[in-house]
């Protein structure tokens, strides 16, 4: 009898093992619900209430560096964040940069959105001291981890020169900037697209500066390598197509920059057709540089006279009328 009761014991164990995680999942579930639910209303600081809850449970459940766990942590900071609890955000978007970075590599999306995610509340709060520490910490430990020519090195090199620019300290933003384009070279080449973030950066920081002349061929540079790579839509490419375009407009040069236009619709209209959705930014963003040549001569300027500018600009925007009619 003394075994059949064991065995017997063993399965009630067993059934009541399998019911207990039915329960947790089943109140994990509805939780999520009621997070989801509160949270898309507005109902921050309940959701927030909520949030706290399935950190508890996902922690108990799952384990403190599980990935259910990190995702409740996030939806708790974002549930602080909205709330302007920049300083209670803190501690979940630690949590999650810990986690990370004993799991995944340095470049991963993953980790490089717990960066910029503690980067971000620590700039709502002006800890401007914080941010360039947490930057030069994964600096650091690349260097330690992975050596000082790391292409890793580049994500970072970009987010701390960025952050020196944003201070106006723009010497500091130069030498990171510079530092991250020598790494990418000797890694990619002298034409990858990996190349495309640090040479955007620095021909920005110099046309912040007004030292257009720096600026202008290094846009060039990184324009060339992008519409070679990328497609018409991508974000990168349509701001630094139209950032040359007004370094053109600043050297009172403005028909270079009507004629970057002219020549990368041509080019992309051929390759996508006249009613691309690809080209949507591009054709708004010509569109408003032809009115700012407009604004800003008021005469014939190089052969442009004002009613044909306005006439293309208002082609360009009809373009746009009729793409979005198409999306209807």
């Amino acid at each position: 009898m003394k075994p059949f009761c064991k065995i017997i014991l063993s399965m009630l164990l067993v059934i009541s093992c399998i019911f207990a995680a039915f329960s947790q999942e089943s109140e994990w579930n509805k939780l999520n619900s009621k997070f989801t639910d509160l949270y898309q209303n507005g109902k921050y600081q309940e959701a927030e209430s909520v949030a706290r809850e399935l950190v508890e449970i996902a922690e108990k459940t799952y384990g403190p560096e599980h990935y259910n766990t990190i995702l409740v942590l996030k939806d708790l900071a974002l549930c602080y964040q909205m709330q302007h609890k920049y300083a209670k955000a803190e501690m979940p978007y630690k949590r999650i940069l810990a986690i990370r970075e004993k799991t995944l590599s340095f470049a991963h999306p993953d980790f490089l959105e717990a960066v910029k995610e503690l980067a971000y509340v620590y700039k709502a709060q002006n800890k401007y001291s914080e941010i360039e520490f947490l930057y030069k910490k994964e600096i650091k430990d690349i260097e330690r981890t992975a050596g000082s020519y790391s292409p890793y090195l580049i994500y970072y090199l970009d987010y701390l020169g960025e952050f020196y620019q944003y201070r106006f300290k723009h010497d500091d933003a130069e030498a990171c900037f510079k530092r991250a384009i020598s790494i990418g070279e000797r890694k990619y080449g002298t034409e990858s697209p990996n190349l495309s973030q640090s040479l955007y950066d620095i021909a920005h920081l110099y046309k912040v500066k007004g030292d257009y002349s720096n600026a202008e061929p290094v846009y060039k540079r990184a324009l060339a390598i992008m519409v070679k790579n990328f497609s018409p839509d991508n974000p990168l490419l349509v701001q630094t197509v139209d950032d040359l375009a007004r370094v053109y407009l600043a050297e009172t040069n403005a028909y270079d920059g009507k004629y970057l236009y002219e020549k990368l619709i041509y080019k992309w209209q051929k390759m996508y057709g006249e009613e691309s959705p690809r080209l949507l930014d591009i054709y708004r963003n010509a569109a408003n540089f032809y009115r700012d040549i407009i604004r800003t001569f008021r005469i014939k300027v190089y052969g442009m006279d004002v009613q044909s500018l306005n006439d293309e600009a208002q082609y360009l925007e009809e373009l746009i009328r009729e793409i979005y009619d198409k999306q209807k």
